[in-house]
């Protein structure tokens, strides 16, 4: 899309302050789209000595062989709550055992978290971060915006991330990476 209507973009938006956030952007999606295996190791690489390197590198060792679908997500966020049930919709229509649904409640509190997952009876993988590791996800992982999905191949390497990837809209890419 950015690079369809670049030129409209460069003419419009006169101001270095969005032109240039919006350019990066640009260049970093590209760049993980491009080479999702060099940006899943810079990933990782970013993880070391945090404290959530042991539970990421648990995750993908546990799931080794299966599509992984991660939502980081949080008690108070109003649209993280709105899409439990469109993924708990998703995990009945692709009841399958290579594709696995893990959740990460990040800046919450963990009674919420448990009042939380009794309210939704959601299936899948579920881990509560504390305020540290909530820290270390966002910085580490990039994670500017919650709800925040990653689409994690067989392989383990991350193939697309960002907020666009909601429930109701990853269904096709889930069945894609399966094939693969």
């Amino acid at each position: 899309f950015y690079e369809k209507y670049i030129k409209l973009a460069d003419e419009y938006i006169l101001e270095p302050f969005l032109r240039e956030p919006l350019k990066e952007q640009y260049i970093k999606v590209k760049n993980l789209n491009e080479n999702p295996e060099i940006t899943t190791k810079a990933y990782l690489e970013k993880l070391e000595n945090t404290s959530v390197e042991q539970l990421i590198d648990s995750i993908l060792t546990t799931n080794k062989g299966k599509v992984i679908y991660l939502d980081c997500w949080a008690t108070w966020c109003s649209p993280c709550r709105e899409e439990m049930p469109h993924s708990k919709m998703l995990m009945e229509e692709l009841n399958n055992e290579d594709i696995v649904y893990v959740f990460l409640c990040i800046d919450s509190e963990k009674h919420l978290w448990e009042n939380s997952l009794a309210e939704f009876q959601l299936d899948g993988q579920h881990h509560f971060l504390t305020n540290k590791q909530s820290n270390d996800l966002r910085n580490s992982l990039d994670v500017k915006e919650i709800p925040h999905y990653f689409l994690i191949n067989k392989d383990g390497i991350i193939v697309e991330k960002g907020s666009h990837l909601r429930p109701n809209d990853v269904k096709e890419k889930l069945l894609e990476l399966l094939e693969k």
